[in-house]
């Protein structure tokens, strides 16, 4: 997501290269268990490794939206008109041009209701309202970040994620609703703010691995003893420690800027928005539901893997004219 644009400080390649790499991750997430649905008892019996590799790509593809908050965190959101706006416009724009695209196919028409729904954030999926009001709440969050002592951040922090694990992780509430919600990114975004100011640990990559062995066991546990215990949630603390995980390998990775890399990191919320839309989620799910139905082994990631790439590219190349109407149209109120 084109988080970067709206926080403080320089782009930096070795985030920007994480950035894509969690947006690679939603589509995963989407492509994996809301498409086919998760294994079960009897699927890990009968095929252990291949149930065992999709809980494996379940977990891991978990971590990519609380990589984004973290991100968001890490860098602080520099909350303005023009930051909002820029979020907006982009979220605005693949809800018109997807609308129009399935109105020329004759699937669905062009109504006030319609665009009501879009201006609205109706067909946007729960993160973009969530993140919404994460931005406005963020000068508070930065202000506490900035003056708060490290006992009095520690502690209110600790406090925190004890709320978001117990009702969104082991006593489901739908307030929280298991990471869905703007009330659990204030608590990964304080996390980010946190581990840029205090945490000092070199090895983050092992953090990941950890976590991610630990959580894929746990959920095999979960599947096959049918026990009550939530495991596909972003609030659940082997996802936000498998994240910070990652996080933190990549603050420690030193990357010459690279144009290419930070181009295209720029444009990554529209591969969410892209394919989030309800009917092009339904298209998404369709296909990525076939290509696992008739294919198997690695011939079936690897057709998974590219057909994700192809959504991704295209995601990026169709959000190539919203940044120029942007920056032309920018330059042009700023002039008058």
């Amino acid at each position: 997501m084109a988080i970067q644009s709206i926080t403080a400080g320089p782009r930096q390649s070795n985030f920007e290269i994480l950035r894509m790499i969690a947006m690679f991750l939603v589509l995963l997430v989407h492509a994996n268990f809301l498409s086919i649905g998760a294994p079960s008892s009897q699927d890990i019996c009968d095929n252990f490794i291949p149930s065992e590799t999709r809980l494996l790509f379940q977990t891991v593809s978990l971590y990519g939206v609380n990589v984004f908050i973290l991100i968001s965190g890490w860098f602080s959101i520099k909350a303005s008109i023009k930051g909002l706006s820029y979020l907006l416009f982009q979220v605005y724009y693949f809800g018109i041009i997807i609308l129009g695209a399935l109105t020329v196919m004759g699937l669905e028409q062009i109504t006030i209701g319609r665009l009501y729904q879009i201006v609205l954030l109706h067909k946007s999926g729960w993160f973009v309202i969530s993140y919404v009001i994460l931005y406005l709440l963020a000068p508070v969050l930065n202000k506490f970040s900035e003056y708060a002592s490290k006992k009095e951040f520690t502690a209110v922090l600790l406090s925190y994620f004890a709320m978001l694990v117990v009702y969104g992780y082991i006593d489901w509430s739908q307030e929280i609703g298991r990471g869905y919600s703007a009330l659990s990114m204030v608590g990964i975004y304080l996390l980010g703010r946190y581990a840029r100011k205090y945490i000092k640990f070199s090895h983050g990559f092992l953090l990941f691995v950890g976590c991610t062995l630990v959580n894929t066991l746990i959920t095999t546990l979960v599947i096959i003893f049918d026990l009550p215990l939530i495991v596909n949630s972003y609030d659940n603390p082997f996802v936000i420690l498998g994240a910070l995980g990652l996080i933190l390998y990549f603050s420690n990775i030193h990357i010459k800027t690279s144009k290419p890399i930070n181009y295209i990191a720029r444009s990554t919320f529209a591969v969410y928005l892209l394919h989030i839309y309800p009917e092009v989620l339904d298209w998404f799910c369709e296909i990525c539901k076939q290509l696992f139905t008739e294919s198997t082994g690695p011939m079936c990631l690897i057709k998974m893997g590219a057909f994700l790439l192809f959504v991704y590219a295209i995601s990026i190349i169709l959000d190539g004219p919203r940044r120029l109407i942007w920056k032309y149209g920018l330059k042009t109120l700023e002039k008058n």
